[in-house]
């Protein structure tokens, strides 16, 4: 009889050279995520103007297609700033109460510095 499941932490995680292996925790891969969503979230922001713009660019005069042109880059910019002030607030609290919830001291761009 043929195996459906397999161990997922076995087969992709237990070579020696795995990148996550530097990684201790849950805590640790969120921290490496939020620190890196606003180079995720600049470029979403990026292509969703160039989106918007090429939108109304190409609209011919047709009204309706620079109404949603407009509300692409209108979205964009409204997303952006809510994402932008979480990070800041999450950083602002991490500040305030001492607890380095970013881990801006250990991660650097997503890259883990050695601890001595």
């Amino acid at each position: 009889m043929k195996k459906i499941a397999f161990n997922i932490g076995e087969t992709f995680f237990n070579s020696d050279s795995h990148f996550l292996q530097e990684v201790g925790g849950v805590g640790e891969l969120v921290s490496i995520f939020l620190a890196n969503a606003i180079v995720i979230a600049g470029a979403i922001f990026l292509f969703l103007i160039i989106v918007g713009g090429f939108t109304m660019i190409t609209s011919a005069g047709d009204s309706e297609k620079v109404t949603h042109g407009r509300e692409i880059i209108t979205t964009a910019i409204i997303g952006f700033i809510i994402i932008l002030m979480a990070y800041w607030i999450t950083y602002i609290i991490g500040n305030m109460t001492g607890i380095d919830i970013l881990n801006t001291t250990k991660f650097q761009s997503g890259v883990p510095t050695p601890t001595p």
